[in-house]
């Protein structure tokens, strides 16, 4: 535990203890009188030597700069270091800062070092992590971390609808806007250039020159399908109804039809009936072949319930009557 001068009875204790030692200085007198036993005296006298403690000097935080998802949780690891670069036990206390030091942000991190991000916290944002300690010198000690949040790979698309369009069946010839969202575990939302595609031949799905998460959805032929965007093997969907839009033009035939289709279209080539016998007309009703953009479309039949009427020519002559379920 040290040494002591024999002389003078001064004691060097040792400088390298690692944990408190007890040992004890013996003085010795000799007499010149009396017998040897009489002529012998000791003195005894216990030391303890307790090892000399040097003061927190610095602080490392591992890691020292880190990408976290949001959602997500990080540890972070702190040591510290006394005046003589040796490493030594520390309980520090954590905080979150903002990047320029002004806000503190409260619950953002435990007290043994886990960082979890809070609400507020954007994702793109800057963060400083502190620990501190007061040594025994009463300075303050603090080392620090930086980290970044971020969002992670993509989990899952969902496909929406402009208003919740797509909720009600959409009329053949009408634009509807369509979105798909990206999220990752945490649904984070997550930027994504998807592909399009529409099923069931009910329409036609376009993206957004320069936002490819958008795209324009134009409703043809009548009928249910899904609007699907694709990006890194996920997809998303929504279920749309399309129903023939607005009535454009009727067309009158027979039952049955002739064989020929063009006679009966204009006055050029009409349809002959002889006088006395009975023709049934039949009334189906178009959509128009056009969207509301002015682009084609498929042509959607709708079913009417006509109010017929026959008509001569000249407007004179009586040439027949038809009923109303149009028998002529």
């Amino acid at each position: 535990i040290g040494s002591i001068d024999p002389q003078t009875g001064l004691f060097v204790n040792e400088i390298n203890l690692d944990e408190p030692r007890t040992g004890q200085a013996t003085a010795v007198a000799v007499m010149d009188r009396g017998t040897e036993r009489e002529r012998t005296i000791r003195g005894m006298a216990t030391v303890v030597v307790s090892p000399t403690i040097s003061p927190l000097a610095s602080i490392t935080v591992t890691p020292d700069s880190v990408q976290v998802i949001k959602g997500a949780e990080q540890k972070f690891m702190a040591a510290g270091r006394d005046t003589d670069g040796v490493e030594m036990a520390i309980y520090p206390e954590w905080s979150v800062i903002s990047d320029d030091g002004g806000s503190e942000v409260p619950k953002a991190i435990s007290v043994d070092g886990i960082f979890s991000a809070t609400p507020e916290m954007q994702i793109g944002s800057s963060w400083r992590v502190l620990a501190q300690v007061t040594n025994s010198q009463g300075q303050l000690i603090q080392g620090e971390a930086r980290l970044s949040l971020t969002t992670g790979p993509l989990q899952s698309i969902e496909v929406v609808c402009s208003g919740d369009s797509c909720v009600d069946p959409i009329e053949s010839g009408k634009r509807v806007e369509v979105e798909a969202i990206g999220y990752d575990q945490f649904r984070n939302q997550v930027a994504i250039s998807p592909e399009w595609k529409i099923t069931d031949e009910v329409g036609v799905i376009k993206p957004v020159s320069g936002a490819r998460y958008k795209a324009v959805f134009s409703p043809g032929l009548a009928g249910s399908g899904e609007i699907i965007a694709e990006d890194e093997s996920r997809e998303g969907k929504v279920h749309v109804i399309v129903i023939p839009g607005q009535l454009a033009d009727i067309e009158i035939s027979t039952d049955p039809a002739p064989s020929d289709e063009s006679i009966g279209m204009n006055e050029a080539n009409p349809l002959i009936v002889k006088s006395g016998l009975d023709v049934r007309f039949i009334a189906s009703g178009h959509d128009s072949d056009v969207d509301a953009q002015g682009d084609a479309k498929p042509i959607n039949i709708i079913d009417i319930f006509p109010i017929w009427s026959v008509v001569s020519s000249d407007e004179v002559a009586d040439i027949g009557s038809i009923s109303s379920d149009g028998r002529f």
